[in-house]
């Protein structure tokens, strides 16, 4: 830019740091600010705040605290959206105590904490699993005279799901539209995942149409937690049916959607739909990926079909689809579970060759071989995979 007489400002300077950051390249931005102050172009708080996101985002906390000191030198004032970087920050690694501490820090510097920085900390609290310690955030809040919003709500309704107390999530859902909150495609995704976990699939259902009811629109997230549960739970007909009906409406399937029917179909023994699908990929222009193949070859195995899923291997080790540990550790335990023992220990080279290793279910497997069987070729194989 100096080239051609352009010379660049703060905010040219800010907006290349925070796309350093962004990409992670922190010590190229940190040596950009040494430039900026070679040419008398002072960094403001803009331009900390991004540089202190990106050392957060890479867990460098002492580079944060020589930056907050510097900031201090210079008598520039750490901001709101400073405060919430670093509650952000310590939340997402569990530590609730220091962002506790960042937020009495700030209310003594006379910044006030927003919406966010309260989210930030229930956040905090509910990946911790301190749903008590989370609640209290959320009254504190409202008792500041800050009005949660539907991220708060979701927030909670999601750490009541991780720890399985569905029924409290069900009633902040209720108190959301009571405080005339209207839930978002998040929220309801959230709830769903966690009713599906804990086997409540009427629910669910009820659940998805009052999400339509309320005008949000599903979306690649939402197909993805139903189709799940929907095959977890055994209901194939009914992931079959929404599947179809789903793309139907527009939206564009991934391959980790087809992945997942692929994997429902093959676990309730129906490996033509799921191979019908598999064959199909290409035409709705998909590339099956390594997490395709593994579960087709886990299919083929589990149905006897030992061959084609040999085959299947065969074709990934000359495409740009390279099979992976699993897929290996896969066919091993269907050579087993095939007694093709001779063709397992090839196989078992060949891993070993590409420096993978045998996963523990394929270890146990082997265990469990060498104290049942008596054929002294199997014996000898389980041994020398011991060795």
């Amino acid at each position: 830019m100096e080239e051609i007489g352009c010379k660049p400002d703060i905010v040219t300077y800010t907006s290349i740091i925070d796309s350093l950051c962004k990409e992670r390249r922190v010590d190229r931005a940190l040596d950009l600010v040494s430039k900026m102050n070679d040419k008398g172009i002072s960094p403001n708080v803009i331009t900390y705040n991004r540089l202190i996101q990106g050392l957060c985002s890479s867990g460098r906390w002492e580079d944060v605290g020589r930056l907050l000191t510097e900031m201090g030198v210079r008598q520039i004032s750490p901001d709101l959206h400073t405060y919430n970087i670093l509650a952000n920050a310590y939340c997402k690694e569990g530590r609730t105590t220091d962002a506790e501490d960042v937020i009495e820090i700030m209310i003594q510097k006379g910044v006030p904490p927003d919406s966010i920085t309260y989210n930030e900390l229930m956040y905090g609290y509910c990946l911790t699993g301190k749903m008590y310690r989370a609640l209290e955030v959320l009254n504190t809040m409202r008792s500041n005279g800050i009005a949660p919003n539907c991220y708060s709500y979701t927030i909670m309704i999601n750490g009541y799901c991780k720890r399985q107390e569905l029924d409290k999530a069900i009633s902040l859902l209720r108190q959301m539209s009571a405080e005339g909150l209207k839930p978002v495609v998040e929220t309801y995704n959230t709830l769903m995942h966690g009713l599906f976990q804990m086997g409540r699939h009427n629910e669910v259902v009820n659940l998805f149409h009052e999400m339509q009811k309320e005008g949000n629109k599903p979306d690649i997230i939402t197909c993805q937690i139903l189709l799940d549960g929907l095959c977890k739970n055994r209901y194939m007909d009914e992931a079959i049916s929404f599947f179809r009906v789903m793309e139907g409406t527009g939206i564009v399937y991934d391959i980790k959607i087809h992945n997942i029917l692929i994997d429902g179909l093959c676990k309730n023994r129906k490996l033509d739909e799921a191979r019908n699908i598999f064959d199909k990929l290409a035409l709705r222009g998909l590339q099956p990926d390594v997490i395709t193949h593994n579960i087709m070859i886990r299919g083929l195995c589990q149905e006897g079909l030992f061959e084609e899923a040999k085959e299947l291997l065969s074709k990934m080790e000359t495409s740009i689809c390279l099979p992976n540990d699993v897929t290996y550790n896969t066919i091993i335990r269907g050579s087993l579970l095939n007694k093709r023992y001779e063709e397992a220990a090839v196989l078992v080279e060949n891993m070993r060759a590409r420096k993978f290793s045998e996963d523990a279910s394929t270890t146990s497997m082997v265990l469990d071989l060498l104290s049942k069987e008596q054929d002294p070729s199997v014996l000898a194989f389980c041994k020398w995979f011991l060795q």
